[in-house]
């Protein structure tokens, strides 16, 4: 499931409408970026169950970074050595107890926690659209492309509060919207061929 703001980095807190017991809100990333859209068919039908994906942060991000750099740099000690997901898991994985904050967040909002991946870094979740608008502070409307397919998405950028913004790091499953992948030519097939090996008996 990436969704900070629409620049892709925190935004300042804001305040905004129904975030009793929450205080200022920040920001989140979503994979629809900043993409302008057609206008739109209205809005979504807030009954409608939608799958989402919170993506949280590793509990250490200035020591993955500082990681990652070293085990690339040939100069390092660390180069090529890299972790297994269990020591991944270990030493940057979010932290259980974030874990249970965003759970507790997303079922206060009314969602429905589905699962957690085996790294603690992906919640995924179902809830109705009015339960995930009010969940990240923003509207889903409904949209159709130039082929005429139909889609839902967001109308604003994603908010959490405040409490929960060094905790989620992307939202995802604010639209539907299919993503067009341009494809690569397929290189040239090639006939394999075994070399003729000098101990190969000669035949007749």
């Amino acid at each position: 499931m990436g969704e900070t703001s629409r620049r892709g980095s925190w935004s300042r807190p804001h305040r905004r409408p129904g975030d009793t017991g929450f205080g200022c809100r920040a920001g989140v990333a979503d994979a629809l970026g900043a993409h302008r859209l057609r206008p739109g068919l209205g809005a979504a039908d807030t009954d409608r169950e939608i799958p989402i994906a919170l993506s949280l942060r590793p509990h250490d991000e200035a020591g993955l970074d500082q990681f990652v750099a070293s085990v690339s740099d040939p100069r390092s000690p660390d180069y090529r050595h890299f972790l297994s997901s269990a020591d991944y898991t270990a030493r940057f994985a979010p932290l259980q107890s974030d874990v249970d904050t965003a759970k507790a967040y997303l079922e206060k909002q009314g969602l429905r926690v589905a699962g957690v991946s085996a790294n603690r870094q992906v919640i995924d979740a179902v809830g109705t659209v009015g339960q995930v608008e009010a969940a990240f502070g923003t509207r889903l409307g409904d949209y159709s492309d130039s082929a005429g397919a139909h889609f839902y998405a967001r109308e604003s950028a994603p908010s959490v509060p405040s409490s929960l913004a060094g905790i989620v790091r992307t939202v995802a499953g604010l639209t539907n919207r299919p993503v067009a992948h341009r494809l690569r030519p397929a290189p040239a097939a090639r006939a394999a061929v075994t070399p003729p090996s000098s101990s190969a008996p000669p035949t007749a």
